[in-house]
């Protein structure tokens, strides 16, 4: 499980009058307190242009235990918090009104699928939203989003006591790491734990090599074995957080696909700049909507600069950018530059 570049824009259809008008109905359904069956729901989430999108945005693979698979045969649109029921909360009615929102959409494939079903643990029960109006900021979910959270840091593997089979282990204090993989998908299932050993020996080999030829400066091999890493570690490559951490573990992360914010830039001054950019956005005249969006979108740029070793520079940039359209036509020149100055920091 790796993190995933912010999204590009929703797809029509989602945002569609049809889309609106099952919502609607959905809604008079909640109000009139019946109860709200997945049938209520219109699959407009598995129209091409929505599956497609997702797919090709996730490199073609599932989002949870990354294994590539046919996109028409073996994956699914997930919804990330379930539409119309919650195992964990029987009285709750599911979070209906996320059914069509692009952020709580991922393709996975159907062994995932099925193994997370409804299910959707909070650490704290009592915070879990129920309406439209609730902040889903104030949950604590088990669950780690792939796109506003960098799965590694809950997430690691071992391989030196599995018998040749790669398993997924917790990292983090709160277990969420230990139950995504254990409990709420199918990272951990046999068939995902060897066929993610499938290249073990291979890239043993490649660490190996790494290290003789820097050793003896035999430069040659040592540019082609960086390439191989690099290569192994891209996002488009299937397992590549297990082979990211492979790596690592053997010395050899700074060599590793994208570019981190930590080898660009200090910590301190990429926070100067996002002080700079909540100072000068603050006093600018945005919708409330507008307003909310920016702000969570900052929070993402201060949570990202927090963990900079792990974090990927193309998503810390993809952040700007979203925050850039938002406040297009209000801003002025110096708070471009402020944004541009962050770009340049980790390009």
């Amino acid at each position: 499980m790796i993190q995933i570049a912010h999204r590009p824009d929703s797809p029509e259809v989602l945002t569609s009058n049809k889309v609106e008008n099952t919502r609607k109905k959905i809604e008079q359904k909640i109000k009139n307190k019946q109860s709200v069956k997945s049938t209520d729901f219109k699959a407009h989430w598995k129209e091409k242009d929505v599956k497609d999108l997702i797919y090709y945005h996730q490199n073609g693979k599932c989002c949870y235990c990354e294994r590539k698979r046919d996109r028409s045969m073996e994956m699914t649109v997930e919804h990330f918090r379930p539409k119309s029921s919650v195992q964990e909360n029987k009285d709750h009615s599911g979070y209906w009104w996320l059914a069509y929102e692009w952020d709580n959409l991922f393709l996975t494939c159907l062994s995932c699928n099925n193994k997370k079903g409804d299910k959707f643990p909070l650490l704290d029960e009592k915070r879990r939203s129920k309406h439209p109006g609730d902040s889903l900021s104030n949950e604590e979910p088990y669950m780690i989003n792939p796109i506003d959270e960098n799965p590694e840091d809950y997430i690691g593997f071992d391989w030196d006591s599995t018998n040749l089979l790669v398993k997924a282990v917790g990292l983090d204090k709160n277990n969420r790491g230990a139950k995504v993989v254990n409990e709420l998908t199918a990272i951990n299932s046999q068939s995902v734990i060897e066929e993610r050993a499938q290249n073990l020996e291979t890239i043993r080999t490649i660490a190996n090599l790494c290290i003789w030829s820097k050793l003896q400066e035999n430069k040659l091999i040592f540019e082609k074995i960086k390439e191989l890493i690099a290569k192994y570690t891209k996002n488009d490559m299937q397992f590549s957080g297990f082979y990211r951490a492979f790596f690592q573990k053997n010395g050899l992360g700074e060599y590793i696909s994208n570019t981190k914010i930590k080898d660009q830039a200090t910590e301190k001054s990429l926070v100067d700049g996002i002080e700079q950019l909540k100072e000068k956005i603050s006093k600018l005249s945005l919708s409330d909507s507008d307003k909310n969006k920016v702000v969570q979108h900052i929070q993402k740029l201060e949570n990202y600069v927090t963990k900079p070793e792990k974090t990927n520079a193309t998503i810390f940039k993809a952040t700007l950018e979203v925050i850039a359209n938002l406040i297009q036509g209000a801003a002025g020149g110096a708070l471009f530059e402020i944004i541009k100055q962050l770009n340049n920091m980790i390009s």
